[in-house]
C-alpha cells in the first residue's frame, strides 16, 4: 500500500515537469490526484532534464560552465546551449 502511494506521487511529480507548460496539470488537478486514487494519472513524456539537437534529435549533455569545490562539496551551474 505505502508502496503504491509512493509511486504514484513519483509519477504526479514527474507530470508536474514536463517540458511543455501545456502537458502539465494544473493546481486543482494536482490536488484532486493526491486526493484520490482512483483518478487515472497521465503517463508524462519525458523528463524536464532531457537535452535534444533540434535538427539531429540526439541527446546531448549539458555544459557545464563553473565549478568549484568548498569542503568537499563541489558546486555546478549549468548552461544549456
Amino acid at each position: 500500500m505505502v508502496e503504491e502511494e509512493v509511486l504514484r506521487c513519483i509519477q504526479i511529480g514527474l507530470v508536474c515537469v514536463q517540458e511543455n507548460v501545456e502537458d502539465r496539470p494544473t493546481t486543482e488537478a494536482v490536488a484532486l490526484m493526491l486526493a484520490t486514487t482512483t483518478m487515472e494519472i497521465p503517463q508524462p513524456e519525458k523528463p524536464n532534464y532531457f537535452y535534444a539537437k533540434f535538427l539531429g534529435g540526439t541527446a546531448s549533455e549539458p555544459t557545464i560552465t563553473q565549478s568549484s569545490t568548498i569542503n568537499q562539496v563541489t558546486l555546478s551551474a549549468i548552461n544549456g546551449r
